[in-house]
Order: structure tokens, then sequence, then C-alpha cells
């Protein structure tokens, strides 16, 4: 079976011939699902992050012909503010080694920003 991670720019440049999307939109795109069905895999992630937006909307129910390029998360694993804070550093750590294994470029801060590398 091949990785989702294997694709390759000319399998996305045809897929966009069909689909009129951009190719590297198309990629982002699939990449971006591939990170949310690892998350949903992932035995921490799994119960601490929940999707959220209009990509989860769009994605779950109603599948429209638009292409998001971000995915969003709320944190639910704790309730407090406190039990929070102290989840973080090992919810960082996970989403660390995922991206890592995934090849993205990441940065933490008040948002969480992923870049694929070419």
């Amino acid at each position: 079976m091949v990785s989702k991670l294997e694709k390759s720019k000319e399998y996305f440049e045809r897929f966009s011939s069909k689909t009129k999307f951009h190719h590297d939109t198309l990629e982002k795109v699939y990449r971006l699902c591939d990170l949310i069905e690892e998350i949903n895999n992932h035995p921490q992630l799994k119960n601490s992050l929940v999707l959220k937006g209009g990509t989860a909307i769009n994605f779950i129910y109603f599948q429209y012909p638009r292409l998001s390029v971000d995915i969003d998360f709320n944190f639910i694993g704790k309730l407090g503010k406190e039990e929070k804070d102290s989840a973080r550093p090992d919810i960082e750590k996970a989403l660390e080694n995922l991206f890592k294994f995934q090849e993205c470029k990441y940065f933490f801060g008040i948002k969480l920003s992923v870049k694929f590398w070419k």
C-alpha cells in the first residue's frame, strides 16, 4: 500500500485537471485530512482535541466542493485552567512527534501553525 506521504506532484496535477482545484491546494487538503486521521487515531490526542469550524462542518456534514487549507481544534481534555495548563506540554509533545513523522514544519503559540515541506 502506498503511503499518503508518497503521493507525487504528478498525482495531484492529474487530480487537479479533473477537479479544477489548484494542485498545491489539493495536496494541502489531502495532507490535512491525513493529519486529522492521525490525530483521531492517536491514543492521547483523540480524547483531547476536537475538530471545529468550517472545515469540520464541510468534511463531516456537507462535502461542498470547497477546499479549506486549515484545520481548527479545541482542547477538550481537561475542564479547569490549571489542569489544561498542566496537560498542554504533553499535548504539544504528542503533536510535535506527529508533525515530525508527517514531515511538517510547525510552531506553537496562541495558534498552532503547520507548514508542509515541499
